[in-house]
């Protein structure tokens, strides 16, 4: 059974980290695993075959909790693995791209489009969340089946 790991931080990218964890879970025949990142132990990422990064863009940059988890990372856990990005901004929005560039970075399978929302997210913008869980989980079946 392929596990989804969705690792987050912030309260409005919390919120998305929800709903995109509630559309992975609509899909029968994957493991979602929710975690703020202050929660997250880097040798955790072995045992997942996806994983969906969200973090606030703060000074045009990824999150500090976000930044120093990255830190820790074997890029060798992450390897082949599907890698998305997600995250919430209030004027520039730069973060979940910086991660999916940091996810490539780790030579995983990058999962497009990444998912921004400007402060608190809409109704809208939650089915969008979901919509990109159900994606991944989706991919994570049809990989790893």
């Amino acid at each position: 059974m392929p596990k989804i790991l969705i690792v987050y931080d912030g309260e409005n990218t919390g919120r998305m980290a929800k709903a995109i964890a509630d559309g992975a879970m609509s899909v029968k025949g994957v493991e979602v695993i929710l975690k703020r990142v202050n929660e997250i132990k880097s040798e955790e990422l072995g045992g997942v075959d996806a994983i969906i990064l969200g973090s606030p863009t703060i000074n045009k940059d990824i999150g500090s909790k976000t930044k120093s988890f990255l830190q820790q990372i074997n890029g060798s856990q992450l390897q082949g693995k599907i890698g998305s990005a997600f995250g919430s901004y209030g004027w520039s929005g730069e973060a979940p791209g910086l991660l999916l560039d940091l996810l490539r970075q780790f030579n995983m399978e990058p999962h497009y489009p990444v998912m921004r929302v400007k402060r608190q997210p809409s109704e809208r913008d939650l089915e969008e969340c979901r919509g990109l869980g159900k994606a991944i989980a989706e991919k994570a079946l049809r990989k790893y089946a």
